[in-house]
């Protein structure tokens, strides 16, 4: 039986991380603007990587609430929106999925895989499949509503504004389209010299976007005509972040880069020690980054400098989510970690079956995240189970009978373990409060019990 003190998969190193210097990132308050939901990739069309939250509570316990088996990777990174969770798979699939319960809402397919990220907005899913499509899904039925063909797979994920649908395409087409939402037909392309697998943003008339061309490109969300060209060292993958007139973004050079939003001028450049394909979160005056050197950076958005990093110990092309305090990322070792946005230093990691490309989406006290094992996550907390009848908690059915201690109608049950018949009654091994034995199981509200076997820990606070 685990105490407050364990877990069945305590995973909460607590590394500290090296001070190196500016001043913590410290996250804004809960956005409000999306009404608890995240509509894309990293939330918005200028993909700033705040999340609405609220994210889970570190006083008590965070468990996996649910997973989703698809028949595929997850690479796509899961939107949220009115109770339903929307991603796509390796399997050729899109998904929507009760957002409580993990159950299947229903699954559109299309012919090749999807790792471009959906976009959810006025009751249509927007998303890119390795087919060549663009399609656009009804969220309440799955039902096509439209298509739209490029010339190459489509693993960018679109960005949605102003009635358009803004979006790359690969190799072998290259360009940049903007897609009426409503009725699927072109409205302009731009052509770069290479893939474009960034992920457009959108912000005051400019869509901002990478490419494998090396460079990043501002063009008016109107006429499709280019504003300015930025040149790296190498592909830009990463998708921008717009924020306070300024793009953050990486590169496969290895650094990260501020740009001026209006002239395309450099402001600054970070260098880590590998590619970095990751897209920037930028919050309260932090840009927070991984690379492929296995760290996942927070830099200060005004001067470039290094505030600290956290270790994973691999690569991290996943893009960090933060709110409440806390960054949720996922890294090439599997796991999805949970960083104190102030230190630096580990809250709590969930270790998953493969590699982590997903980016997580938080909201409602949820995080929702896809990984490389087929699986779709929900982790939160524990919901409270709630005591209707007084009980003396008791030995376990192998040990000796002695009391434990009391506990009264109303009181929480912390934790709830192992579950044995006794004498024609089932037994059911809990903690309440510090104290820990069993107790008769119909002393539990049943609406509030957990599933037997079906609540696995990732934490338990001290």
């Amino acid at each position: 039986m685990i105490s407050r003190r364990e877990a069945f998969k305590l995973v909460a190193a607590g590394l500290a991380l090296p001070a190196l210097g500016g001043a913590a990132p410290q996250p804004a308050m809960a956005a409000q603007e999306q009404g608890g939901s995240v509509p894309m990739l990293r939330d918005n069309a200028v993909r700033a990587g705040e999340m609405p939250g609220p994210g889970p509570s570190l006083d008590k316990p965070i468990v996996v609430k649910w997973r989703f088996a698809t028949g595929g990777k997850v690479e796509s990174s899961p939107a949220v929106v009115d109770g339903s969770v929307f991603v796509g798979s390796d399997d050729g699939n899109v998904y929507a999925i009760d957002a409580a319960t993990g159950t299947e809402q229903w699954r559109f397919p299309t012919v090749d895989s999807v790792f471009s990220s959906p976009a959810v907005v006025d009751g249509s899913v927007f998303v890119g499949s390795n087919d060549g499509n663009v399609y656009a899904i009804d969220a309440a039925t799955g039902k096509e509503q439209w298509r739209f063909a490029t010339g190459d797979k489509v693993v960018s994920s679109p960005a949605v504004a102003d009635g358009s649908v803004f979006v790359g395409s690969w190799f072998e087409d290259r360009n940049v389209y903007a897609i009426d939402a409503a009725t699927g037909t072109e409205q302009w392309r731009f052509a770069t010299d290479e893939a474009v697998g960034s992920s457009p943003v959108v912000a005051d008339g400019s869509v901002f976007v990478g490419s494998e061309d090396w460079s990043v490109y501002a063009i008016d969300s109107a006429s499709g005509t280019e504003q300015w060209r930025f040149v790296t060292d190498d592909a830009v993958s990463s998708s921008p972040a717009v924020v306070d007139g300024s793009i953050f973004v990486g590169s496969n050079d290895g650094n990260v880069y501020a740009i001026d939003a209006a002239t395309g001028t450099e402001r600054w450049r970070f260098r880590t020690g590998d590619l970095v394909s990751s897209s920037p979160a930028v919050v309260e005056g932090s840009v927070i980054v991984g690379s492929a050197d296995g760290n996942v950076y927070a830099i200060d958005a005004a001067t470039g400098t290094e505030q600290r990093r956290f270790s994973t110990g691999a690569t991290v092309f996943s893009s960090p989510a933060v709110v409440d305090g806390s960054i949720f990322v996922g890294s090439y070792d599997g796991c999805v970690y949970a960083i104190d946005a102030a230190t630096g230093t580990e809250q709590w990691r969930f270790v998953t079956g493969d590699f982590v490309f997903s980016s997580p989406a938080v909201v409602g006290g949820v995080i929702f995240v896809g990984s490389w094992d087929r699986n779709v996550y929900a982790i939160g907390n524990l919901e409270d189970a709630i005591l209707v009848s007084d009980v003396t908690l008791r030995g376990g059915p192998s040990s000796s009978d002695a009391d434990r201690g009391a506990a009264k109608v109303g009181d929480v049950v912390d934790t709830v373990g192992a579950r044995e018949e006794r004498d024609g009654q089932m037994w059911v091994e809990v903690t309440i409060g510090d104290v820990t034995g069993w107790i008769p199981l119909d002393a539990i509200d049943p609406a509030t019990l957990p599933p037997e076997g079906e609540i696995e820990y990732v934490y338990v606070p001290e």
